[in-house]
């Protein structure tokens, strides 16, 4: 019964991490580079800071990623924005980690279904 329910968790944390992935991919693969310009910084919860970011096209946009320490004002990084929806922007570098981060989830999914169902 317990081997069950563990690979019925598996199978649920990899679904999850499947939909996940495939967003992220279809961002990384059909989505526009960008490099932008941070305006400014600010507190939104205590150590937690959004970023006013400048677009090429003269757009200000606010990050939703909540670092632990602001950007300074003025410093250039990289987006990755969605061509239908231009809010939708991931930063290059937290996008490749969270590929990575949903690879691994999926395997340790692929682990939990293997262990629970031949328990």
């Amino acid at each position: 019964m317990l081997g069950k329910c563990i690979g019925a968790a598996g199978i649920i944390i990899a679904l999850i991490a499947i939909y996940r992935l495939i967003g992220l991919l279809a961002l990384r693969s059909r989505g526009v580079t960008e490099e932008v310009e941070v305006v400014r910084s600010r507190e939104v919860k205590p150590n937690v800071y959004a970023h006013t970011l400048r677009f090429p096209d003269g757009s200000e946009r606010e990050d939703k990623a909540g670092f632990n320490r602001p950007f300074s004002d003025g410093k250039l990084l990289t987006v990755v924005s969605d061509p239908k929806n231009r809010e939708n922007f991931e930063f290059a570098e937290q996008l490749r980690k969270n590929i990575y981060i949903m690879g691994a989830l999926l395997g340790m999914a692929v682990l939990f279904m293997v262990r629970g169902f031949l328990m």
